[in-house]
């Protein structure tokens, strides 16, 4: 079974996504990464009941192990704590996780 996305006003399938996810990461596209990410999770309820954050929070890591990144979680640092610190051969993303809130001021 095939789930399909609609990522920029196009609908994708998951193993298109996902290749598409794993380009992105590998190429420093974090404004590619961002918008499939962004596709993956509009198809999830948004009235998530409880602790939302620290769903995602344990998702997000998951999700990129499985796209075969170095991830690093709740890594401290001297001027705080990021949520995930993730790494290839080529580039570091640093991701800050909000939900209904604005990462800006981390």
């Amino acid at each position: 079974m095939q789930l399909h996305y609609h990522v920029a006003d196009q609908s994708i399938d998951s193993n298109v996504l996902i290749a598409r996810l794993y380009r992105a990461l590998t190429a420093g596209n974090p404004e590619e990464m961002m918008k499939l990410l962004d596709g993956l999770f509009a198809n999830r309820n948004y009235q998530i009941q409880g602790d939302a954050e620290k769903n995602v929070q344990y998702a997000m890591p998951i999700l990129f192990d499985l796209l075969s990144q170095h991830v690093h979680t709740e890594r401290q640092t001297s001027n705080g704590r990021i949520d995930l610190l993730l790494e290839n051969k080529d580039y570091i993303y640093i991701i800050e996780l909000k939900i209904d809130a604005s990462a800006d001021g981390h």
